[in-house]
This record gives C-alpha cells, sequence and structure tokens, in this order.
C-alpha cells in the first residue's frame, strides 16, 4: 500500500487553528463564568431580605407574645418598685436578728464541732435588709492574719455546716442529695460528716467517688446495708442505707445504674452464661466483657479472700488476721485467671486487634465457664 507522504506544514496551521478555537472558546466560558456569578450575586441578595421577612412573619406569634410579657413586666416591676417596704425590712431585720441569726449561729456552730472543726475562727452576722430581705454574711476572726484564710477544706466544712443547720431549722424532713459533698475534706473530717448525715432523719441521696466515705457508710454502726431493695421489704432496725453503682456501659449507654450488692462474681458469671445460651450466638463481646468482671471479683473473692487493705477503709479493727492466713496464691489458680483476664481483654496487645482477627467462638467461652465454675 502506498502511502501520501505527511504534510507537516498543513498539520501545523490546522493545530495552530485548533488552539486559537480552543482558546476563543476558554475566554468566552470565562466571561459567562463572571456574568453568571454577578446575575447569581443578585439573585442572592433579593433572596435574603425575603427568607428574613419569612422567618419574621413564622415567629410573629411568639414575637408578639414576648413583647406582651415584657409589657406586663416593666407594670409589674414599677408597682413593685412603689411599694413602701419600710416596715417589712424592719419587721424582717427583727425576727431576723432575735430569732432565726441566734438559733442559726448556735447550730452552725454545733455542725461545725459535730465534723471535727471545733476551734475554726468564724463567725454569722447579719448582712443588712433590702426590700424585705435580710441576708446573712460569714465573718473570719483576726482577719490580718494568713491563718485565718479558710483553706479549701475549711470552706467546704463551712458550707456544709451551714446547710446542715438550715436544714435542721426547717419544719419539714424534705429530701436531701449531695453530689460529692467531701472533696478537699481529709478521711476523718468525711468520716464524721457520713455519721452526721445517718443521723438525719431526712431521706438522703450522696453521690461520690470517694472509696473511704463510702465505707463509712458501710461500716456506721446503727446502720446496715440493705439487701432488700423492695419498698419496706427490709425489717432491720436502724437506719437503712442502699448502694447503687453508676457505669458508662458504652458510648450511648451512660450512666446505668445497678445494685452495688450484685457486683460480685457469681453475679457477672450467670449473666456471661445466659448470653451463650441465646441461639445464634452473637454476643461475643458482652460474654468478654462479662468474663473479664468475673476474673476481676474472683480475684478480690477468692485470692484476697475478700480482705480490703487498711489504708483503703475507716472500719476500726478491720484487720481480720485468720482471713489473712487462708489468702489463695496457687500458682495454677493465679495462672488460669490470668490466661482467662488476657484472652477476654483482647491478649497482651489491647487494642482490639486480637478481637478482630482471632475472635473467640462459643467454644472457646464454653470452655472457660467450665474452668470458671469450678474456681467460682
Amino acid at each position: 500500500v502506498d502511502f501520501l507522504p505527511l504534510s507537516y506544514q498543513n498539520l501545523s496551521s490546522s493545530m495552530d487553528i485548533l488552539l486559537v478555537s480552543i482558546s476563543s472558546n476558554i475566554e468566552k466560558l470565562k466571561s459567562d463564568e463572571s456574568t453568571k456569578q454577578v446575575e447569581l450575586k443578585k439573585i442572592l441578595d433579593a433572596i435574603s431580605p425575603l427568607e428574613e421577612h419569612k422567618a419574621i412573619f413564622e415567629q410573629k406569634e411568639q414575637i408578639k407574645k414576648w413583647i406582651t410579657l415584657g409589657k406586663k413586666i416593666q407594670v409589674l416591676e414599677t408597682k413593685m418598685n412603689a411599694i413602701n417596704t419600710r416596715a417589712l425590712s424592719s419587721l424582717s431585720k427583727e425576727a431576723h436578728d432575735n430569732l432565726l441569726t441566734e438559733n442559726l449561729k448556735t447550730k452552725f456552730l454545733e455542725e461545725l464541732q459535730s465534723i471535727g472543726f471545733r476551734n475554726l475562727e468564724v463567725r454569722l452576722e447579719n448582712a443588712g435588709v433590702s426590700k424585705g430581705k435580710t441576708q446573712t454574711k460569714l465573718i473570719l476572726h483576726n482577719t490580718d492574719r494568713i491563718s485565718s484564710v479558710l483553706s479549701e477544706g475549711e470552706q467546704k466544712a463551712v458550707a456544709l455546716s451551714i446547710f446542715i443547720a438550715e436544714v435542721r431549722m426547717q419544719s419539714q424532713n424534705n429530701p436531701i442529695i449531695f453530689d460529692d459533698p467531701v472533696n478537699s475534706l481529709d478521711h476523718k473530717i468525711a468520716s464524721n460528716f457520713a455519721k452526721r448525715i445517718l443521723s438525719l432523719d431526712n431521706q438522703t441521696i450522696v453521690f461520690t467517688h470517694n472509696k473511704l466515705f463510702l465505707d463509712s457508710f458501710e461500716t456506721a454502726s446503727g446502720a446496715h446495708i440493705c439487701k432488700n431493695l423492695i419498698t419496706n421489704g427490709c425489717n432491720k432496725q436502724g437506719k437503712h442505707i442502699y448502694l447503687y453503682t453508676v457505669q458508662a456501659e458504652s458510648k450511648n449507654s451512660k450512666g446505668v445504674i445497678s445494685n452495688r450488692q450484685e457486683d460480685k462474681a457469681i453475679t457477672h458469671f450467670e449473666n456471661a452464661k445466659q448470653y451463650l445460651c441465646e441461639s445464634p450466638f452473637s454476643e461475643h463481646n458482652e460474654v468478654a466483657s462479662k468474663l473479664r468482671k468475673t476474673v476481676e471479683c474472683l480475684i478480690d473473692e477468692k485470692v484476697f479472700n475478700g480482705q480490703v487493705p487498711t489504708k483503703f477503709t475507716s472500719k476500726n479493727n478491720r484487720i481480720h488476721w485468720d482471713s489473712l492466713k487462708q489468702l489463695n496464691n496457687e500458682d495454677s489458680l493465679l495462672n488460669t485467671l490470668r490466661e482467662i483476664h488476657d484472652r477476654v481483654s483482647g491478649g497482651e496487645m489491647h487494642n482490639g486487634t486480637e478481637s478482630e482477627e482471632n475472635q473467640i467462638e462459643k467454644e472457646e467461652f464454653d470452655d472457660m465457664i467450665v474452668k470458671l465454675e469450678l474456681i467460682i
């Protein structure tokens, strides 16, 4: 086959024409884009006030309601300011000085002494009266000395003492809620405050992270830990104490409340067995978690024989010497517990890789159940 020779000059001319055409199209598109952006901005500027008008229209009734309420508040404030409260203020001051203050002072000092601050140099005074309302202020003795400045723990003690004094002055035994009340207090003061709470007739709810504070309730005389959580289900005398734990089992399951008495090896063990009875079995992570808690509880119950180190308790004579002699440190027991704990915790890496790549099957869980049942 004969091919005609290629004309490089014709090809070059054609390419130049094509490039000029492409450049022209590019410039046109750029011009069109600029025009489009300008027109788009005009449209958006026109839409913006319309959207504002729409929002105002949709909230018109709510706005009218707030305006009406504002006018009513102004009228009430005008009337309130016009009232002569001089007689009411005088009567309030007299009652405060002659009755409430002295009563509160006495109870405040009693409360300070009851929790262990016998020599704290503070007193309560009248802070004045305004519009019929009286206020009480706290005064430090010898304020020119640096030692008169209250520490954080002393401030906490003063606040708790005033609060309990005010509770005692109330005619009704209203329920009380404390949220970690003993932070900054030493263990002796915290223990005294626990006893003070138990002496009140009010129903009381206490949230705490303090093990020593919790132990003060568990070992208090005249009180007992109720195992029967049914209302009116306990016939024992004295104060009834109900213990709960709050856990975050997952990202979407926070603040889960459970009976603290159920935090035992047998409870977690039985929960794991229930999951394993399901068919088809799919709760691998739940079983692993329950068995891990089972092992951790067994270390306390079987290895340490339920003994709590004395530095972690406030109970007198907490050392049970005969029980200490029965501490179980057999190699076979510890090796079994460690083997199971490592496996259900994701191995030595503890990063979840093993749970994904080397998932525990039901047969292996069943084998762990047999070993743990022998220990339990």
